[in-house]
């Protein structure tokens, strides 16, 4: 494998556990760069239930069940996305 083609490394685990600290060590160390997969799938979900994209960013609400969502709380929402 040359060093030209692209490696995808994917960071996963609970809240606030250190992925984005160990992404942005990577890209200062090694040149890498970041791409949160959580951003496209907002967008995705934002559209399909007619919500501001903004709702999933905010810790408190992420937790609440809302009405638009069949009173599934975005954070639930978000972690079936693709698979129910």
């Amino acid at each position: 494998m040359g060093y030209d083609e692209i490696k995808l490394i994917g960071l996963s685990g609970a809240i606030d556990v250190g992925k984005s600290i160990v992404a942005k060590h990577w890209c200062a160390s090694y040149g890498c760069a970041v791409f949160k997969f959580k951003n496209v799938m907002v967008q995705c979900l934002a559209h399909i239930f007619e919500v501001d994209g903004l709702l999933f960013h905010d810790r408190e609400l992420k937790e609440n069940p809302h009405d638009a969502l069949f009173s599934r709380s975005l954070r639930v929402v978000m972690q079936t996305f693709g698979i129910d």
